[in-house]
């Protein structure tokens, strides 16, 4: 909680915390401030340009009522070996 909370304060669109054991999904999840934009895609939470990105999910458009939640990545997947995605289709 300590490192979700300090990467708060470095930017404030980081709203969430993904965490899933056996994987090695243990990282910041940034919230798109706005709708039909992907910053993340192609950023890193401090700004910069990162080919890989962050895991983000989109903007929820005001009045959305879905109660459900996308999250996206970017090359997060084995092309660096087990990162991110890899070990989930082994849990289905």
């Amino acid at each position: 909680m300590l490192i979700f909370n300090y990467l708060k304060s470095i930017n404030n669109d980081a709203t969430r915390w993904i965490y899933l054991p056996g994987t090695n999904l243990n990282q910041v999840v940034m919230q798109e401030p706005n709708v039909g934009e992907y910053f993340y895609e192609r950023h890193s939470m401090y700004g910069g340009y990162r080919l890989e990105g962050e895991l983000f999910t989109p903007a929820i458009p005001e009045g959305s009522t879905t109660g459900q939640l996308l999250v996206f990545g970017r090359y997060m997947h084995a092309v660096y070996g087990d990162y991110m995605f890899a070990k989930v289709t082994d849990m289905v």
